[in-house]
């Protein structure tokens, strides 16, 4: 990343809701990767490389094997969390290689200046499809002591379909668990900074439907069916806890 000092924690993916293939890398918590091919999951094995602000993603699961090349719309955005330390974010172009085909879709790239899971006790970053290539990102933290969402702390982003980043002034997350702990539905409200509170009509509510993951290490990572705003999309939900 060309703009700061990225610390090399970083979570990608992209995906093609018209032919059922997406993907998600991340090499946070010892790293790992899932696939999605016809709304069926499978945990993939990633490699991950970073040329300038290009990223060369591959994820190999069983005998399939994908690559993805993720190149960034504009510079990644830099965004403060909570914290202190700077995520840098991305809407991407993603040309996809699968199966003796390739396909061009939407892609998202997440990069932090330090590791994000050095000193919190809950961890959150989910990645949302928006209409028109947009994409909403929330990242959330949380003491050791946190036992649900009201003690973490959340910031939450629309990027544009060039990359443009706009903060919501609150972001209110709620998740659905399975008997394991791992998330199976979410929803949210997000209002735009300078909105009355009160006005609730002024909220943006997305909401997804999980479609499988995988655990590990203390990660929980899912790929969700999403819908926001009347469009159809994929989102992406990684839990971490100390």
């Amino acid at each position: 990343m060309s703009q700061g000092s990225p610390g090399g924690a970083l979570v990608c993916g992209f995906s093609d809701i018209a032919s059922g293939l997406g993907g998600l890398a991340w090499d946070l918590a010892g790293g790992g990767g899932l696939l999605v091919s016809e709304n069926e999951v499978s945990s993939a094995e990633p490699e991950i490389s970073i040329d300038g602000e290009t990223s060369q993603v591959r994820l190999a699961s069983g005998r399939t094997i994908v690559e993805a090349q993720l190149v960034p719309h504009t510079p990644p955005a830099a965004l403060e969390t909570a914290g202190g330390s700077t995520l840098w974010a991305a809407t991407c172009a993603a040309t996809v290689e699968a199966e003796g085909r390739t396909l061009s879709c939407p892609g998202h790239l997440s990069q932090w200046d330090e590791d994000p899971l050095d000193g919190p006790g809950t961890f959150r970053h989910l990645a949302i499809e928006g209409a028109d290539g947009a994409l909403i990102l929330l990242v959330s933290l949380g003491p050791p002591t946190a036992a649900g969402h009201g003690e973490e702390t959340t910031a939450a982003w629309t990027l544009d379909a060039e990359g443009a980043a706009t903060a919501f002034g609150e972001a209110l997350l709620s998740t659905q668990y399975d008997a394991g702990g791992n998330p199976t539905r979410l929803g949210l409200e997000l209002w735009p900074e300078g909105e009355e509170q009160t006005v609730r009509a002024a909220a943006a509510r997305p909401s997804a439907t999980r479609l499988g993951g995988t655990e590990h290490a203390g990660l929980s990572a899912a790929l969700f069916r999403s819908h926001t705003d009347g469009a159809d999309g994929q989102a992406s939900y990684l839990l971490w806890r100390a």
